[in-house]
């Protein structure tokens, strides 16, 4: 018959842990990946438009920039609140990441674990 060994109680909290917030700097990249994004779909947008959609609906192509642009600010917001929420703990035998605005996630890897590291 198999049966599972109780662990004790010694087990660190992981509650109890003081995160630290991530670098500003971070949420410059994610702005200029943003910017890179927009810039590109509304490139595309335009070129759609003036191609294809101009000669179509000539008197709405306003409300698809529109469109474009509410979106893209919600994308903005919500990347603006998940940044604010991402945080890391290091600890003596293990690293901690928590994140999310919808789905909230924690993330513990004790350092024998980590094969491969990069950092720019």
């Amino acid at each position: 018959m198999f049966e599972n060994n109780v662990i004790d109680d010694n087990l660190p909290d992981i509650t109890k842990i003081s995160f630290k917030k991530i670098h500003k700097n971070h949420f410059k990249v994610i702005l200029l990946n943003l910017a890179l994004v927009s810039a590109i779909l509304f490139g595309g947008l335009f070129f759609v438009i003036y191609k294809k959609l101009n000669k179509v609906i000539p008197d709405y192509t306003y409300l698809l920039y529109l469109g474009l642009g509410i979106f893209l600010l919600g994308l903005l917001l919500y990347f603006y609140i998940g940044f604010s929420r991402r945080k890391y703990a290091l600890r003596e035998r293990d690293i901690s990441y928590k994140s999310g605005v919808l789905i909230k996630s924690l993330t513990t890897v004790p350092f024998n674990r980590i094969q491969h590291v990069e950092i720019e």
